[in-house]
């Protein structure tokens, strides 16, 4: 059993990243208490990625305009996906039209495929792939995000749009999947990448 840091009622069902039960943060009377610890909890999970705990707003800094945070960071400062940072004076980018942070594999059908169940082509497809692309970098902070991993910025594995491209003429794969971290983090790659097709 936990107890809950509020009410310090005990429960078997308290999340160890919160540690608030459910009543508590769905009562009105306890909502600036609540906001504090998921604030803290925010915080404490991004830190371990080496992310900021909220989008920068520094007064002064370069604006980064590819989502909806429009970080502005000063110098040795990263957006708030861990994408980009301020390096003297310049916004400075780990992804590019010609480079990726990503992972991406073959999956049989219907794997990963969210319209398998009303699919009429489903039957044509059986014993085809589709090719999962996992970007690297989000835009939102969910805090029990069950893809994690597009966190891991500084350990993601580069890859070339050509080495991307060749990936995806493969004769076995005939949709593309993406999944986990934001397209729009991603767009240079991505557009060129699906100009080719």
């Amino acid at each position: 059993m936990k107890t809950c840091q509020i009410c310090k009622e005990e429960s078997p069902f308290l999340s160890k990243a919160l540690k608030i039960c459910l009543d508590c943060i769905r009562t009105t009377a306890t909502k600036s208490l609540v906001w504090g610890f998921i604030e803290k909890a925010h915080s404490e999970v991004r830190k371990k990625y080496n992310l900021p705990p909220f989008p920068p707003k520094t007064k002064g800094g370069i604006e980064c305009n590819i989502c909806q945070n429009q970080c502005r960071i000063s110098e040795g400062e990263k957006v708030y996906c861990g994408l980009r940072k301020n390096k003297s004076g310049k916004l400075e980018s780990k992804i590019s039209e010609k480079i990726g942070l990503l992972y991406s594999y073959f999956d049989p059908i219907p794997t990963n495929c969210c319209a398998a169940w009303f699919c009429p082509a489903l039957k044509e497809a059986m014993g085809k792939n589709n090719l999962a692309i996992f970007f690297y970098g989000c835009s939102f902070d969910c805090l029990f995000c069950q893809n994690y991993s597009h966190k891991l910025i500084d350990e993601a594995p580069k890859v070339s749009i050509d080495e991307l491209l060749e990936r995806a003429i493969d004769p076995s794969f005939i949709v593309f999947v993406f999944l986990e971290g934001h397209l729009n983090l991603n767009y240079p790659l991505l557009l060129i990448f699906l100009k080719n097709f």
